[in-house]
């Protein structure tokens, strides 16, 4: 199963990247959205799609990012917590938890 984009489709998903990198409402870089097909949980496409983005992250000189998971997600809180991310917080109606995580070199 391929799970990298063609790279036509790549070229696409850059200019989305390059033009997401900054959030208008608090100036940061996150990351809206990581899902992968429940039968393929453990099969490692996550961890590999989170290195490529974080790859381009620090291409482009960002040095951290976000995330929010829903508070009762715990596979997500652990998989994000073995991933290096921190909790900074919650959103204001306690149903999202912030993480942030910083980048080498940052």
């Amino acid at each position: 199963m391929e799970w990298f984009p063609s790279s036509e489709e790549r070229i696409e998903e850059e200019k989305a990247i390059a033009d997401l990198m900054t959030n208008p409402r608090d100036g940061r870089t996150w990351l809206g959205l990581l899902q992968i097909r429940g039968e393929l949980h453990g099969e490692g496409y996550g961890s590999r799609a989170l290195a490529d983005f974080e790859q381009r992250l620090q291409e482009r000189g960002v040095r951290s990012y976000k995330i929010g998971v829903l508070t009762d997600n715990d596979p997500a809180h652990a998989f994000w917590t073995r991933k290096g991310f921190r909790k900074t917080g919650l959103n204001p109606d306690g149903t999202i938890v912030v993480y942030e995580k910083e980048l080498a070199g940052g």
